[in-house]
């Protein structure tokens, strides 16, 4: 077999972990094994060499397996060869490389891989040998540890912790304690290690392991393997652990396992799980039980499901007041692994009201009203609106009329289902909406209608929600609302907030039908600036067309949003605006973007255009207004250069007294 053979088939191979030594890879190992024996030192560090250059397979397994092979032959060469190529590497590489070749040569030689493994400085290696004998030569692999005990072994991969759990699964688990006492001192891996040991020994004997536990002299280690020996007993065997569960005084340790064994019994039996945890439990332990067991038969047979729910009633805190710790629940509510914080009633509550918004939706409605719980409010919309829209969908006019029959009371807030309601009545059928809305007082409900009704209708088409809106009210500045929550004349820009940013051109195209006032003023002013972020231009010419309705403070949004683009841009624009309050306005805005104020005057940005403006200032109409701009410019600009503030005073059109004063008034600030 040469070389030119052997790469190939290396290439060609796919290595993973499950059948390594197996199949074809066995054989392939063997054939390795003994085209290695064949080779010289040289010829082996050439493929090696080969094999390291390959990165799509140079692996840590793959590493270890060819390092079998090698050490078989010539251990010396493959240990001297890792050390090269881990040095060449300056150990960036995840795995250690010379601690695997120990490994390797360990497994057919232990002693001396041993010998060369205690003679590195540091415990890798050590380590590696270790687990590779406990395969073979448990004794011979507590021998090394003790021998070697004194070491600083490094925290997360210390041997007392494997070789402990090794001692224990053999069928003399008091071996492994016994190891233990005897090895572990003041290591802070004993209590992982306690563990392991716990664990195995209960798979055998658990009586025996609790036993162990209990004689322990710390209390908390003792109550953490003692929880630690229940879960996994629980797990194994759930319904068999009940009675030794139960056994447990009745506090948050009890009621943790209760829940554990409520979980892991009804994956195997829900209606067992479910009878042992009525007929056994009580108070919140028994709801958090039934919560998860819930969860699990809301798969199966969600009538049941909801069945129980009204058992334990939905009027109880969604909240559970047993809480401190973390339970893994696979396969319920969400797939496995889902976490469940406290075993609340709230997942189960909420696939409940999901099932019954697609089956019976008036049913979900109804169960919801009865939650009590203070956080309800935060969640009800997303757990209700698909019932909401179902039976909107499916029966509108029972769904109005649910909305009818509820108590209106004037000056306070509709619950959140009222809400959730009143907004699909507004979605779905906005005409019925507003004969409604016409008929309700002055109050909450109707602003929350209307509000609804006008943002839905508008998002689409601006005019038939001002439209809508028409018909509500006589006139949209009598339209409102009092301090009970009527409509104001400031509520529909609140309404129109979704077109106003999502559309703004359609909602400046249909401000001509707001009668002129405030209103329209704010609606205009805030068309024009979300507008403008997108299409200054043509927000420009808009307000161009409608000059004399326009507010002052629409130029100046403009000109911020549009300066802030394209200062050259608007430099023109407003240039060419008539001389007027506006135009001072939107001079202002441009002054702040060229030459922005800042706290600290001493602090000014390097990238500010003082000359231009000033420039800008003494463009103003109104003669306050421009000398205003213009000694606010002047007094940041000669904070940082006060001889070219003195040069833009005197080569302006001020006339030579105005001048004077100026410069002036650059020594003595007001």
């Amino acid at each position: 077999m040469t070389r030119q053979e052997i790469e190939p088939e290396v290439s060609e191979i796919s290595w993973g972990l499950d059948d390594i030594f197996a199949g074809p890879r066995a054989q392939f190992h063997v054939r390795l094994a003994g085209f290695l024996s064949s080779c010289s030192s040289d010829e082996t560090a050439g493929l090696m060499a080969a094999i390291v250059e390959d990165g799509t397979w140079d692996t840590e397994i793959v590493w270890s397996a060819t390092m079998l092979a090698w050490t078989h032959s010539d251990a010396d060469g493959a240990i001297d060869f890792s050390r090269k190529v881990a040095e060449a590497e300056d150990h960036r590489r995840e795995f250690d490389r010379l601690s695997l070749t120990l490994g390797a040569w360990a497994s057919h030689d232990p002693g001396e891989a041993r010998v060369a493994a205690e003679n590195e400085e540091g415990v890798r290696a050590l380590v590696e040998v270790i687990k590779v004998m406990l395969e073979s030569d448990i004794g011979l692999a507590v021998d090394t540890y003790q021998s070697n005990r004194d070491r600083e072994w490094e925290a997360d991969d210390d041997p007392l912790t494997i070789i402990a759990e090794a001692l224990a699964a053999t069928n003399d688990p008091q071996r492994a304690v016994a190891f233990l006492e005897r090895n572990a001192g003041d290591n802070p891996n004993y209590p992982v290690a306690a563990e392991k040991i716990a664990l195995q020994w209960a798979k055998r004997d658990p009586e025996a392991a609790l036993v162990w536990v209990r004689r322990l002299d710390k209390p908390s280690e003792r109550a953490d393997l003692q929880d630690a020996i229940i879960e996994s007993l629980i797990k194994e065997d759930p319904q068999g652990s009940a009675a030794r569960m139960m056994a447990l005084p009745a506090e948050r340790s009890r009621a943790k396992h209760t829940i554990t064994l409520a979980v892991a019994w009804a994956e195997k039996d829900v209606e067992g799980a479910l009878a042992w945890s009525k007929a056994n439990l009580d108070g919140f332990e028994k709801i958090a039980a039934l919560s998860a067991v819930g969860q699990r038969l809301m798969k199966s047979d969600p009538e049941a499901a909801i069945a129980l729910i009204d058992e334990i009633g939905w009027h109880l805190p969604l909240r559970n007041p047993i809480h401190g710790y973390r339970t893994e629940t696979p396969g319920l509510g969400g797939g496995s692994g889902t976490v469940y914080d406290d075993h609340d009633l709230k997942p189960l509550i909420e696939d409940a009201l999901k099932y019954l918004a697609k089956t019976d939706p008036r049913s979900a409605i109804e169960r919801a009203e009865k939650l009590n719980d203070e956080h309800w409010a935060s969640f009800a919309r997303e757990a209700i609106e698909p019932a909401v829209s179902s039976w909107f969908q499916s029966d509108p006019r029972e769904a109005q009329n649910w909305i009818r029959e509820q108590p209106v009371e004037t000056g306070s807030e509709p619950d959140p289902i009222v809400r959730a309601m009143l907004s699909a009545w507004a979605e779905n059928d906005p005409e019925t909406a507003a004969e409604y809305a016409r008929e309700l007082p002055q109050d909450f409900r109707r602003k929350h209608l209307v509000s609804t009704a006008v943002e839905t209708i508008g998002e689409n088409d601006v005019g038939a929600a001002l439209d809508w809106l028409g018909s509500v009210s006589a006139d949209y500045t009598n339209a409102a609302v009092n301090s009970n929550g009527g409509l104001t004349t400031s509520s529909i820009s609140n309404m129109l907030s979704r077109p106003l940013k999502n559309h703004p051109a359609g909602v400046a195209a249909e401000l001509h039908r707001i009668p002129a006032g405030k209103q329209r003023d704010q609606l205009t002013v805030s068309a024009v600036r979300n507008w403008a972020s997108s299409d200054p231009a043509k927000a420009a010419q808009w307000l161009g067309s409608n000059a004399s309705e326009a507010p002052v403070e629409a130029y100046e949004k403009l000109a911020e949003q549009w300066a802030t683009q394209d200062v050259y841009s608007a430099s023109v624009w407003i240039g060419d605006l008539p001389a007027s309050e506006a135009r001072d306005g939107a001079i202002s805005t441009l002054i702040e973007v060229l030459a922005p104020e800042h706290g600290n005057e001493s602090a000014l940005d390097p990238k500010a255009d003082y000359d231009s403006a000033f420039n800008w200032a003494l463009a103003a109409h109104s003669a306050a207004t421009r000398e205003d701009l213009a000694k606010k410019v002047l007094r940041h600009w000669a904070t940082s250069d006060p001889i070219a503030a003195r040069e833009a005073i005197e080569s302006s059109s001020l006339s030579p007294s105005e001048q004077t004063a100026w410069i002036q008034s650059l020594d003595s600030p007001e």
